[in-house]
């Protein structure tokens, strides 16, 4: 099982254009930018553009601002490099703000946000640009978000099951304890007067 989600899980990261397939062709084109997808028109889906080792003819991918959806298919170019408009001084503007901002403000301007720093710098999904962070968010992962780990989660309810327990026996103890008592003559006004009409 855990095989299968870790190939899952790779699968899905390795493809981060397929993710736009249902979207359709002018969604896709827009992610040239930041994650060099294009439209394959022979398959109808959204891939990762990565010059001549494409899964699609170049004839059939619209690719970069150029390629309009339903035209004609321009002429295949060089690879280019991804386009960013990285700017430092705007990533680091944020520095005072959080993770989910920093990520998601400007994607094109690739900001991501380092969790050991608590600053938002520059970068791309593999890590800053300059320098290294331990804990690096480029996305609104569970990091960014704040959202606990599966394993956190089951802690917690282990914990909280154990000490939901222990309270119900110290109660059911105590109860037990005042039921086998034999009564009070100070707190049963009953037995004065039963002890009075015999």
């Amino acid at each position: 099982m855990f095989a299968f989600l870790l190939f899952f899980s790779q699968s899905i990261i390795e493809n981060q254009c397929g993710i736009y397939t249902n979207d359709g062709c002018d969604t896709c084109t827009i992610h040239y930018k930041d994650r060099n997808c294009g439209w394959c028109k022979s398959t109808n889906k959204c891939i990762e553009y990565k010059g001549n080792e494409t899964d699609c003819d170049l004839t059939e991918l619209y690719y970069n601002q150029n390629a309009k959806c339903g035209a004609e298919i321009p002429p295949p170019s060089p690879t280019p490099w991804p386009h960013y408009e990285a700017n430092a001084t705007f990533c680091y503007a944020m520095t005072g703000e959080w993770c989910q901002k920093c990520v998601s403000t400007n994607v094109s301007m690739s900001c991501g946000w380092c969790h050991s720093t608590k600053e938002c710098i520059m970068g791309d999904a593999i890590g800053p640009f300059f320098g290294q962070c331990e804990k690096w968010s480029f996305t609104e992962d569970s990091k960014c978000t704040g959202k606990v780990s599966h394993g956190t989660i089951v802690g917690l309810r282990v914990g909280i099951g154990i000490f939901i327990a222990v309270v119900c026996a110290l109660c059911i103890f105590g109860c037990y304890k005042v039921i086998k008592s034999p009564p009070s003559e100070d707190l049963d006004p009953t037995y004065e007067i039963i002890k009075n009409a015999q």
